[in-house]
């Protein structure tokens, strides 16, 4: 899919040149004016057709591929954070610091722990005050945006992932793959129609899970998008 220009406005932050430097000679789009979704632009597929390229919010996330998990660092819509295992927000300046699983901080009127790419640690609210006290003594947050390197003794207590949330702290992670979907009658189960991939049946219950959460009556995206839908 090809790539938008940057949106047509006097950027204070990229200066109109539609990227931002990081380390090492490398540059990542701007998040103000050229934040097109990564994975809109690989016609990475998802639980709706994409049609256009949307704009994205800056994530680390868990992208499921043939030779198993790995982190993805870039822009993506809201319907292709739905096909990642899970996620967290970054920062320009954390991209390539940070390895699936490392902690760091996030201050919104509560201070998170987070582990990059997988969301709040399960007992973040028990490292509220040390990670409060961790932050204390910057005067701004290196990464902007709230977010700050985490200690090395208090990463370690961090525990596992908290699972499905959307916007708990205005964090938003994913739910790991590894929790079990909302049940969705009308999906055949994989083997049941060898016509009928497995990834063509998770990927409708996806659809499921998310339109049924949306509304009473929105499980109707699930069935038009349905890959193995049984009439």
């Amino acid at each position: 899919m090809d790539r938008p220009s940057r949106l047509p406005v006097d950027c204070p932050r990229c200066e109109n040149r539609g990227v931002l430097a990081l380390d090492d000679d490398r540059t990542i789009a701007c998040p103000l004016c050229n934040s097109w979704c990564t994975l809109c632009l690989e016609d990475v597929p998802t639980f709706v057709q994409i049609t256009r390229p949307y704009r994205g919010s800056l994530i680390a996330g868990i992208r499921p591929t043939a030779d198993g998990e790995r982190l993805f660092e870039g822009y993506a819509c809201d319907y292709h954070k739905a096909a990642l295992g899970s996620y967290s927000y970054i920062a320009p300046p954390m991209v390539g610091r940070y390895r699936a699983g490392q902690a760091y901080l996030a201050a919104q009127g509560r201070v998170f722990v987070v582990l990059c790419g997988y969301g709040e640690a399960q007992n973040w609210q028990e490292l509220e005050e040390a990670a409060r006290q961790a932050i204390s003594g910057y005067r701004y947050a290196p990464y902007g945006s709230g977010l700050y390197p985490c200690p090395p003794e208090l990463a370690a207590r961090a525990a596992g992932v908290s699972g499905w949330g959307l916007g708990i702290g205005g964090l938003g992670t994913g739910r790991p793959y590894s929790q079990p979907l909302t049940s969705n009658p009308h999906l055949l189960k994989p083997g049941e129609n060898p016509q009928v991939s497995r990834s063509a049946v998770e990927e409708c219950s996806l659809a499921w899970h998310l339109s049924s959460s949306l509304s009473p009556g929105s499980s109707w995206l699930a069935r038009r998008s349905c890959r193995c839908h049984v009439p």
